[in-house]
C-alpha cells in the first residue's frame, strides 16, 4: 500500500533530504511489511507507515527513542538475542503468534542494518493456511490412492479366468468401472455423485439405447462416495452380463433402472433401486457364481449395509437394493455421514483353531478381500463392519481374539476401538493409507500395515500377536 507523506526520520534529519533520501522514505513508506531500524545506540530512526497502522501508534511517538524503552517486553527474550545477532552480521528469522493480532502469524526478520538492526514484520496467517491446506490435500490424496490401490489389488485377485487373455480383458473392464466412479467424484470435490450421472456413466457404452430400450426413473440425489463406488461397479457388472447374456444381447429387450426415497411415517428414510430385465433370453439361475456375483450381492449388502435380492425370473434378472438413505443419500451442501447396519455380514460360525478376528474397514471390496485371507488361514471372522458403531455391535455378540483395524473409516477413525483394545490387552493390527507418522497416537506400538496390503504379512502379524498371547506350555 502506497503512502507519500514525508519520510518518518529522527527529528534531526535535515528538513530539506536530499533526492536519495526521499526516495528511500518513499519505498520504505510502500513496503506493506512493517519495518522499522534502529542505529547502533538502539534508536529508532526509520519506521515506516506499515509499522504505524501495525503497532497502532504514529512514527512521531517512537522515532529517535531507545527500542527497549518502546519495546520493553522484548528484552531477555527470543527477539533480544537475534537483536544482539544482528548487530553481529547474523540475520535471523522468527515465526510466531501475533501478539497485537489475536490469530493471526507473523515473520520477524531481524537483520544487520548500518551499524544497527532493521526489523521487518510479515502477516503470515494466509500463506500458512494455504500451506495447511495443502498439507491437509497431500495426505488425503496418499490415502485415498492407497485405498484405491488396495481396492485395485482386490478386483485383480477376484478376477478369475481361464486364460491370461480373459483376465485382461476382464481386469480392464472394472478397472473402467472404478475409474469413471472416480472421475465425478472428483467433480463432486469427493463428498457425492449425481446418482443418475453415476448409472449413466457406468452404462456409458449403451449411451445410444437410453431413453429407448434403457429406461431411468427416479428423484434428482446424490449419494456419497462410498456408496457411487460400490453402486457404480455393480451397474457395471449388471451391464454387462445384460450385454453377454440378458435384456441388451438381442435387438429387442430391454432394461429399467429405477430409484426413489420411501419415506413411511415415524421411520427412517431409505433408498430403494431396482434394475429390471424384460425381453432377452429366458434366465435361469448360474450354475457357478463369479466375481460379479460377489460385486452385485456381498459387496453391495456389506458396503451400503443394504438389503440385496436378486432374482433370476425366466423373463429378466431382478436386483434390488434397500439401504438407509440417511447413510447413503448426500444433501447439498453434502455432509458425510456413513453407517452400516450392526452385523450386516458377520460370520457366525464357532470360533476357529486361530482365533476370532473383528475386521473394522470400511472399503467393501477391501474388507471381504481380507476376511477371505484369513478365513483361509483358520481364522474365525467377524465383520467386516464399516463403522466404530458396527464394530461395537459386533464385540457385544461376538467378541474377539484380536482385531484389524482400518484407520480412517471415512467420516471417524477406528481409535476408539484402538483405546478399547489397548486398555483390554487384546491385539490389533493397523491398516492406513496414511503415512506411518499421520497415525494417530492411539494406534502407536500395534503393528501397521500400508494400503495396498500383503495378505500373507497381516495373517503372520495377527498369528505373531496372537501366539504373544498364548500361555507357555
Amino acid at each position: 500500500m502506497s503512502d507519500n507523506r514525508p519520510p518518518s526520520t529522527t527529528p534531526d534529519a535535515p528538513s530539506d533530504p536530499d533526492r536519495a533520501q526521499r526516495r528511500f522514505a518513499a519505498a520504505i513508506n510502500a513496503v506493506s511489511d512493517a519495518f522499522y531500524a534502529m542505529d547502533p545506540d538502539w534508536r529508532i530512526v526509520v519506521f515506516n507507515a506499515a509499522a504505524e497502522r501495525y503497532f497502532g501508534f504514529p512514527a512521531s511517538e517512537v522515532l529517535d527513542r531507545n527500542l527497549w524503552d518502546v519495546f520493553p517486553q522484548g528484552r531477555g527474550g527470543k527477539y533480544e538475542e537475534v537483536c544482539l545477532r544482528a548487530k553481529e552480521g547474523v540475520r535471523s528469522t522468527l515465526i510466531m503468534p501475533s501478539v497485537l493480532r489475536p490469530g493471526r502469524s507473523v515473520e520477524i526478520t531481524v537483520a544487520p542494518w548500518d551499524g544497527g538492526v532493521c526489523v521487518a514484520i510479515t502477516d503470515i496467517t494466509d500463506r500458512k493456511s494455504r500451506e495447511a491446506q495443502v498439507s491437509q490435500l497431500m495426505r488425503e490424496v496418499n490415502h485415498r490412492s492407497k485405498n484405491l490401490l488396495a481396492v485395485v489389488q482386490a478386483v485383480a485377485r477376484q478376477t478369475a479366468a481361464k486364460s491370461p487373455r480373459e483376465f485382461v480383458a476382464s481386469f480392464e473392464q472394472r478397472l473402467l468401472a472404478l475409474a469413471k466412479a472416480q472421475d465425478l467424484l472428483v467433480q463432486g470435490q469427493w463428498r457425492h455423485v449425481g446418482f443418475e450421472d453415476l448409472v449413466r456413466a457406468e452404462l456409458g457404452h449403451f449411451a445410444s439405447l437410453i431413453g429407448r430400450r434403457i429406461i431411468l426413473d427416479g428423484p434428482d440425489i446424490a449419494v456419497s462416495a462410498a456408496a457411487a463406488q460400490s453402486f457404480g461397479m455393480a451397474f457395471h457388472e449388471l451391464a454387462t452380463n445384460a450385454a453377454k447374456y440378458g435384456a441388451l444381447s438381442n435387438d429387442v429387450g430391454a432394461v429399467t433402472i429405477t430409484w426413489r426415497l420411501e419415506e413411511p411415517s415415524g421411520a427412517a428414510r431409505h433408498l430403494f433401486v431396482e434394475w429390471r430385465e424384460i425381453g432377452g433370453p429366458t434366465v435361469s439361475p448360474p450354475i457357478s457364481k463369479g466375481f460379479g456375483a460377489t460385486v452385485i450381492g456381498p459387496m453391495v449388502r456389506s458396503g451400503l449395509s443394504a438389503e440385496v435380492d436378486v432374482m433370476f425370473e425366466p423373463a429378466g434378472l431382478i436386483w434390488r437394493v434397500r439401504s438407509e438413505a440417511n447413510s447413503i443419500v448426500m444433501p447439498r451442501p453434502p455432509q458425510q455421514n456413513r453407517t452400516s447396519q450392526p452385523g450386516a455380514a458377520s460370520r457366525m460360525e464357532p470360533a476357529g483353531q486361530r482365533g476370532r478376528i473383528l475386521i473394522v474397514e470400511d472399503e467393501p471390496l477391501v474388507g471381504m478381500e481380507i476376511a477371505e485371507a484369513l478365513e483361509q488361514a483358520g481364522f474365525t471372522v467377524v465383520g467386516p463392519a464399516a463403522s466404530t458403531r458396527d464394530a461395537l455391535a459386533l464385540l457385544a455378540s461376538h467378541g474377539c481374539d484380536g482385531a484389524v483395524l482400518d484407520v480412517n473409516l471415512g467420516s471417524e477413525t477406528s481409535e476408539p476401538l484402538a483405546l478399547k483394545f489397548s486398555s483390554e490387552g487384546v491385539p490389533f493390527v493397523t491398516l492406513t493409507g496414511y503415512a506411518p507418522d499421520q497415525t494417530p497416537a492411539a494406534f502407536v506400538g500395534a503393528p501397521l500395515l500400508t494400503k495396498p496390503i500383503v495378505t500373507e504379512l497381516l495373517v503372520a502379524e495377527l498369528a505373531g500377536r496372537l501366539a504373544d498371547l498364548q500361555p507357555p506350555a
